[in-house]
């Protein structure tokens, strides 16, 4: 279901190539990510209908966001700068506020 309607592929067409491990379009993992990070899972999934019409439930939001999670941390360890820059130092005693995802696991 997309936020157009039932769209039905075939498993060897265009669109769905480079989906091995979701069965979710490129975009759609984009935005998924996005809002995953952005909000907690379970607000995650009624954002996501709200903005876009399609149902996705909070554990498929999670597990896209684990995935790719898990991808980039060899890159962040690695400290590869081209692909995931480094904040510079900051001067002072600015206020830093954090929200932390997943402190329940």
């Amino acid at each position: 279901m997309t936020s157009l309607g039932r769209v039905e592929l075939k498993k060897g067409h265009t669109l769905l190539k480079g989906t091995s491990k979701f069965g979710i379009s490129e975009r759609m993992r984009g935005l998924l990510c996005l809002v995953g990070q952005s909000v907690v899972y379970d607000e995650a999934c009624e954002l996501f209908e709200e903005m876009m019409g399609v149902e996705i439930s909070a554990p498929q939001i999670q597990r896209v966001c684990t995935h790719y999670g898990n991808a980039i941390g060899p890159l962040v360890k690695a400290n590869c700068r081209p692909v995931i820059p480094r904040l510079e130092a900051v001067q002072g005693q600015d206020k830093v506020y954090v929200m932390v995802d997943g402190s329940m696991a």
